[in-house]
């Protein structure tokens, strides 16, 4: 038994499929048989039911459970030689959707690279749902997401309450209600709610906050105008400020895109039964990992940047020229 084997095991579990698991790692077929049959011999015992198609005996969900176990703890401790040793490199691998990673990485990487040049930082783009589980296997070591309540094994880091704005130029605003347009304009400086703005067209995100924001409009009986949708908030800005639609952006993203805010842009915070709308930002990693040293600097660049970027005033960061 060897724990590349091992590893080879709980990659083919995911995939159940000899030819995608072995073209995945960059290995031959017969590579990952031969592992495979290594550890059966091994253990004496079944690990696979090849046919009619790949599945786990009973064994070997036994032993897809010990195997990520032993991975982690191996892990764990090559993090600890490290330390001990003194040998500053290795990898991180850290996992955002792309719109917080772009928040992020660009500001941090610098810093920390000057820190720990030998250091590889891995990074996965995907959604938040799909983060946790990555950290619960230990497939990443950090991860920013949206969370209000960790799961099981999550150690959280609670980053930022990221406040949602209602973005509209006064041009778009004028065009489709200019008849109300200054009332419509100084009552949503503290708080704008959706079905004042009902007759404007959006560009809306294509993820859990535009789910949700569509569901304040269905809560006032209100089918909005979606022009245009998309996951990235990259995409979104432009059409707001080309006056083309309105849409919907957080507070972390806005500092991100500064470029995109144009001088006649309002910001109005979003307000949704009398409360402002904040989406919980969180730094998660799993429970009682060991955490190397460059490993906790990376950890506190992220908590750092985020508060700054909590911090700043928008309207002075985003108009002061």
């Amino acid at each position: 038994m060897n724990l590349l084997s091992l590893y080879y095991f709980v990659e083919l579990s995911k995939d159940l499929h000899f030819t995608k698991t072995a073209e995945r790692l960059f290995i031959s077929q017969q590579t990952l048989s031969n592992n495979i049959k290594s550890l059966e011999s091994y253990y004496n015992i079944k690990l696979i039911n090849r046919k009619p198609k790949v599945t786990l005996t009973y064994a070997g969900e036994r032993l897809l459970i010990f195997a990520k176990e032993v991975l982690l703890k191996n892990r764990d401790l090559e993090d600890m030689f490290s330390d001990i040793n003194e040998d500053l490199s290795g990898s991180i691998r850290f996992g955002a959707s792309i719109s917080r990673a772009t928040i992020s990485l660009p500001r941090i990487f610098p810093v920390f690279t000057k820190e720990f040049p030998n250091v590889h930082i891995k990074y996965v783009d995907d959604i938040s749902q799909n983060l946790e589980p990555l950290i619960v296997n230990n497939e990443l070591d950090f991860a920013i997401v949206i969370s209000e309540k960790p799961g099981l094994n999550i150690e959280s880091i609670k980053l930022m309450d990221d406040q949602i704005y209602l973005c509209v130029t006064d041009k778009l605003l004028k065009e489709y209600y200019p008849n109300s347009f200054d009332i419509l304009k100084k009552k949503s400086q503290k708080g704008a709610c959706v079905e004042d703005f009902k007759k404007l067209p959006f560009s809306m995100m294509s993820n859990r906050l535009g789910n949700k924001i569509e569901s304040f409009f269905v809560e006032k009986n209100i089918k909005p105008k979606i022009t245009f949708s998309s996951t990235y908030s990259q995409l979104i800005l432009p059409f707001c400020s080309n006056s083309l639609s309105a849409c919907f952006v957080s507070h972390a993203t806005l500092i991100c895109l500064k470029d995109d805010v144009t001088k006649d842009m309002n910001l109005f915070p979003l307000v949704h039964n009398d409360e402002y709308v904040l989406r919980p930002i969180s730094l998660i990693t799993q429970k009682d990992r060991y955490m190397s040293s460059y490993a906790k600097y990376f950890q506190s660049l992220i908590i750092d940047h985020f508060e700054n970027i909590k911090n700043i005033n928008l309207q002075e960061y985003l108009f002061k020229n």
